[in-house]
């Protein structure tokens, strides 16, 4: 693996660092045969609607398996891709029962309204209460009395069929853009992002792709933002993922992900010496990364545990939750396993399970580091006739 950086002398290699590749489909084939095997269920096609607790329970609201929404721009980090719309057509929920539920001590997150109702304790609401204790266990029951129950409605003319579960715990692994962590931060905006584009293509020889980047530069900051560069053997060596990404911030005046893949695709000739009509594309991806200094993320409700990109749980350096998740994956599977078998699972409890992050403040350190402001570039211009700085950024920006 490479490590290099513009105007470096000698580029640093190093050895048995990201040498795995995991094939994500094998992955999860493997992990639901595992958990069909506990006893779990699956619902395919189903979309998270939203939530409500109460003291012995909580009960969850999906989307019925209807017709797959089509995926939008804006849908980029959504992971099932459900529109708005959908949303509103799937909720059942009355006004009565929202104003109720805002009374109450119920959790209700729903992406339809755009708002939501919350509280810290107390009674749960007669509906809820009732939809939790009345409803009849079908699902069966896994590890640890783990037991599920599903219910059906049927939907009106255009409207999808909703469904409930009814559980003792709900495991929040939706995300950065999961709703009910949306609901928790109250549309706080994120100390910083990371904007990435890139594509998994064949056609680069062979003897190129043996070896991979860690971390590379070959051009100077410009427009406020110094590009960073990840490469990778993928499919066996068949094919190679090159990845494109800067630290910023939210600020609106970041260019588009259309203007970055503009910028990658015009670039990656030269940083892969590979004529781009000979390149044969399997993917093109893009995402942006937003990173909280409030994190890890600590459970707000009772029975609602994030983990993993939804907790937070990731370096404002390395933006990925992966790996911290995997990391902490022992020590998480075997305290939820304590809290559902000794019946902690409120939310004091649950965030005693949130792993620790060492190091943190020196990430965000190398994070700010890396990061150009709006304006940054214009605010270090040389005066006239003056000899401009290498890289083009302020005194506290390391390119």
């Amino acid at each position: 693996m490479r490590v290099g950086f513009v105007g470096q002398r000698d580029d640093l290699w190093v050895d048995d660092v990201l040498n795995i590749g995991v094939d994500p489909r094998q992955l999860i084939a493997r992990m639901r045969e595992r958990f069909l095997a506990a006893g779990g269920a699956v619902y395919e096609r189903s979309t998270f609607v939203g939530a409500e607790t109460a003291p012995d329970g909580v009960l969850i609201k999906l989307s019925g398996e209807g017709v797959a929404s089509p995926a939008t721009v804006g849908d980029t980090n959504r992971p099932s891709a459900m529109r708005p719309e959908d949303y509103a057509e799937a909720d059942d929920v009355t006004a009565a029962e929202r104003d109720a539920g805002s009374r109450g001590s119920s959790t209700h997150s729903s992406s339809s309204s755009g708002s939501s109702a919350s509280s810290s304790g107390g009674r749960a609401t007669a509906a809820t209460a009732a939809s939790l204790n009345g409803s009849s266990v079908s699902g069966g029951s896994g590890r640890n009395g783990v037991s599920y129950s599903t219910g059906t409605r049927a939907a009106g003319k255009g409207k999808r069929e909703r469904q409930t579960i009814t559980a003792r715990l709900l495991v929040d692994c939706m995300g950065h853009y999961s709703p009910i962590v949306k609901q928790v931060r109250g549309g706080a905006k994120p100390e910083a992002m990371v904007l990435v584009v890139g594509s998994c293509a064949t056609g680069v020889p062979a003897a190129a792709n043996k070896t991979g980047d860690l971390l590379y530069t070959f051009t100077e900051a410009e427009g406020d933002l110094q590009m960073f560069w990840e490469a990778f053997p993928a499919c066996g060596g068949t094919a190679r993922t090159t990845y494109m990404f800067a630290y910023a911030d939210a600020d609106p005046r970041r260019p588009s992900f259309e203007a970055l893949l503009q910028k990658y695709f015009a670039l990656l000739p030269l940083y892969q010496g590979v004529p781009l009509e000979t390149l044969k594309l399997k993917r093109v991806l893009f995402g942006a990364f937003p990173c909280y200094a409030d994190a890890p993320l600590q459970p707000q409700f009772d029975r609602v545990l994030q983990i993993g990109d939804a907790a937070a749980a990731q370096s404002p350096l390395s933006f990925g939750g992966f790996g911290a998740l995997v990391k902490a994956l022992p020590r998480l599977a075997a305290g939820v396993g304590e809290a559902l078998q000794d019946d902690r699972l409120d939310r004091r409890s649950l965030g005693l399970l949130q792993p620790y992050q060492p190091s943190l403040s020196a990430a965000w350190l190398f994070q700010r580091s890396m990061a150009l402001k709006v304006g940054a570039l214009q605010e270090a211009a040389p005066a006239k006739g003056q000899p401009r700085r290498r890289g083009g950024g302020s005194p506290d920006h390391v390119n």
